[in-house]
């Protein structure tokens, strides 16, 4: 599909990711607020659509295949709109 963005990360070649014994996986914080807490030098964030095997933790999750919905710029002067 044109313009479609799609991640897919495993911990190796054949092997469904992630796992609860790895740290692969495209990862993605449950509120703007946790994002902004744990960096805030960020330049740029998103929002993004988590499929496929997902892995739930406390703060966040780990998904096996992600799409970014809308980018953001936190820079200053920026008047980037979302994509």
């Amino acid at each position: 599909m044109p313009g479609l963005v799609l991640v897919r990360v495993a911990p190796s070649p054949g092997q469904p990711g992630p796992l609860h014994s790895c740290k692969c996986g495209v990862y993605g914080l449950k509120t703007a607020e946790e994002m902004l807490r744990q960096n805030q030098a960020a330049t740029v964030f998103g929002l993004i659509r988590m499929w496929g095997r997902i892995i739930v933790h406390e703060r966040g999750y780990r998904a096996q295949y992600a799409e970014p919905l809308a980018l953001f710029s936190s820079m200053k002067g920026s008047t980037d709109v979302p994509a």
